[in-house]
């Protein structure tokens, strides 16, 4: 008893250790194991524990609830400001004319084409918007 650690906590000291050593040793023999048979463990990426997530396995589940509102129509006039007209209706002047029905039965007064480009073609496609909707594009 004349050390500082005394006896039984020396001791426990070793047994820990021991102990610490066979299930690191235990562990490499299993990978070393798994190595020489060709099998690989699959890398567990359920972002559980601090692992990675694989996008993949990724569910969220939803925990907010409020109830469901389906407004045909905004109650205030609405300015849609990224709309391509252009890849959308190809130019035919039916499909534009189908779509501003669309826009006056939900109440939006204006879109904005993004799909102008520069000199005759921004000058085509403005022909193609304002021959009879100047007012909504």
């Amino acid at each position: 008893m004349g050390t500082v650690c005394g006896r039984f906590f020396c001791r426990g000291g070793l047994v820990l250790a021991a102990i610490l050593a066979v299930g690191i040793a235990a562990r490499w023999v299993q990978g070393q194991q798994a190595a020489a048979s060709g099998e690989r463990q699959p890398e567990v990426l359920d972002g559980r524990e601090g692992r990675n997530l694989a996008l993949d396995q990724f569910r969220p589940r939803s925990m907010l609830e409020v109830g469901e509102h389906h407004l045909p129509r905004a109650k205030f006039a609405v300015v849609d400001v990224h709309t391509h007209p252009r890849l959308r209706f190809r130019h035919q002047t039916e499909r534009l004319d189908q779509f501003v029905k669309i826009m006056d039965e939900h109440n939006i007064a204006v879109c904005v084409s993004l799909d102008g480009r520069l000199g005759d073609a921004l000058d085509e496609h403005a022909r193609y918007l304002w021959a009879k909707h100047r007012d909504r594009f």
